[in-house]
This record gives structure tokens, C-alpha cells and sequence, in this order.
């Protein structure tokens, strides 16, 4: 949406957006601000609604130093969390499948196919799924914000904290081990039928 520079005070320095330098950060960036700050890499804020238009955000923050190493600012860049969800459409997934990126806060940041109902609020609610996502990594089986029953994998985002997940059907992911499990099942009784006719 832009790209912005701030001085430690909180001021705009100057804008891709019309500049009004001196303007304090919006009050939904102000905490975003802070955290950025405390970092000495890049920062990823949690999903908020735009203190303009009201969609969903998101804010890359990275500070700015000096020659010395000393922070004088924050470079600071909204995006929109629909941006984020056509990173996503670039997975290839199989049939009835879905991803998704979950913040901090568990709120939903991102999800194809999307659920814009869901956009920035906490899945935290929905049992199984966010007790699933609190450990760092692994591998659970869960009803997805759909009511579909689903197998989960997800990872932590390195410095970000936030989640990552993939999801897949079950009757998909384990149609192929089904299929082989009645094949042999069939290739066995035709052995055993063979045998006793023997």
C-alpha cells in the first residue's frame, strides 16, 4: 500500500503516499510501531483492520541506523492481507485442500480459498484447530473453520511467530493408502481362495 519512514518519535519523515510529515502513526500502527523498533530485524505486526478503509493489514517494519549501528527510524510497509493470500494461490494443492497464515494473536491473516469472514479474527475459538497450532510444528487432525474435517500440518515462521499451515481432506490424503490397503486385501483373499481350491 506504501511505503512509509518514521523518526523514533513516532513522525511521518516522508511518504510514497501524500506526505504529511510530522503526522504521529495512525493509532492501530502505533503498537506495531513499538514492537518494530524493539527488533533489531524484520518485523512482521499482527493483522489489524486499516485505520482508512477498514481492510485487513498487515505491517513489514524494518528500523533504520545509522553509520554508528544507532536506530533513527522505522521503515515501515502496510500490506494488504489479500496480498499475502495470492502468495498462497502459487501452492499446489490437492482437490478440497487449503493453507492459511495465522498471527500471533491467532488471527487468521491469510487462507485460500479465502473466508473473508474469517479475515482478522481469532480461530482460537475453534476446537481442536487452534489447540492444534500452539505447539511449533507438527502434524493434527481437526474440523477447519469450513466444519471439514481435515489433516493439518503447520510450521512457526522463523522471527515472525507466525503459523503457516497446510490442510487436506482425509478421505484425499488417504485415498491412495486406501486404495493399495483394498487391492492387497483382494490380491490375499484371491491367494487364500486359491489355496483352499488347491
Amino acid at each position: 500500500l506504501g511505503v512509509t519512514l518514521w523518526n523514533l518519535q513516532g513522525r511521518l519523515v516522508c511518504s510514497s503516499i501524500p506526505p504529511r510529515p510530522g503526522a504521529p502513526a495512525p493509532a492501530p500502527h502505533q503498537k506495531s510501531f513499538e514492537e518494530a523498533l524493539a527488533v533489531d530485524d524484520l518485523y512482521l505486526s499482527n493483522v489489524f483492520p486499516g485505520p482508512i478503509t477498514g481492510l485487513q493489514l498487515v505491517t513489514f517494519g524494518f528500523p533504520v541506523k545509522d553509520d554508528a549501528g544507532v536506530k533513527v527510524g522505522l521503515l515501515s510497509i502496510p500490506v494488504r492481507s489479500e496480498y499475502l493470500e495470492r502468495q498462497l494461490l502459487d501452492l499446489h494443492r490437492l482437490p478440497g485442500s487449503v493453507a492459511g497464515i495465522i498471527d500471533r494473536d491467532f488471527k487468521l491473516v491469510a487462507r485460500i480459498p479465502a473466508m473473508q469472514e474469517w479475515q482478522g479474527k481469532s480461530v482460537a475459538m475453534v476446537p481442536g484447530f487452534a489447540t492444534g497450532l500452539k505447539s511449533p510444528e507438527g502434524a493434527f487432525e481437526s474440523s477447519s473453520l469450513d466444519d471439514v474435517r481435515r489433516v493439518f500440518a503447520h510450521k512457526l515462521v522463523p522471527r515472525a511467530g507466525w503459523q503457516v499451515y497446510v490442510a487436506v481432506e482425509d478421505e484425499v490424503l488417504y485415498a491412495g493408502f486406501r486404495r493399495q490397503l483394498f487391492q492387497g486385501l483382494i490380491a490375499f483373499a484371491a491367494v487364500i481362495a486359491f489355496s483352499l481350491t488347491l
